[in-house]
């Protein structure tokens, strides 16, 4: 049984065409959905921790690293391991190995994200994603990765089971 469809469950996705690299557009709504999800822990932590008070700045703080964790598993562990952030899998792409096409795992991944957090401060990375042939930032080059459109065929079955 593959990681996609033990994470889906009775629903496997499979057939993923790598030759379709994900376009600029996907990638960026892809990314704003994932940022989407942490957005309220913060808003709530920041009105928590500006009451002043500690019990409110601890409760805050603790609000804000819950916040931060959840991020940090969906764009580095779930992404790591089954090539889908919550994103990814609203805008049918996928981040896979430029090597092998299997999942880039979660070490690389979080090599990815963090030269991605460089590439947004200095902007330059961001910008080949419209130079590059296959369409990978900086961020992606480096960790060996691209990020391909996904062709759907789903597979019913009555189990989870494998047959």
């Amino acid at each position: 049984m593959s990681v996609q469809a033990a994470t889906v469950g009775a629903v496997a996705v499979s057939n993923v065409n790598a030759t379709t690299y994900g376009h600029w557009i996907k990638r960026a709504i892809s990314f704003v959905l994932d940022e989407l999800v942490v957005v309220p822990f913060f808003g709530v932590g920041y009105v928590l921790i500006s009451q002043g008070t500690p019990a409110w700045i601890t409760f805050g703080t603790t609000i804000v690293a819950y916040g931060m964790s959840i991020g940090f598993y969906n764009r580095c562990i779930r992404m790591g391991v089954t090539g889908q952030s919550w994103g990814k899998m609203l805008t049918g792409t996928r981040l896979i190995s430029e090597r092998t096409g299997e999942p880039l795992g979660v070490g690389n991944t979080i090599v990815r994200e963090m030269c991605h957090s460089v590439d947004i401060v200095l902007v330059i990375g961001s910008f080949f994603l419209l130079i590059d042939a296959k369409r990978r930032s900086l961020g992606d080059k480096l960790a060996g990765a691209v990020v391909v459109n996904m062709e759907r065929s789903f597979e019913q079955s009555d189990s989870p089971l494998p047959h």
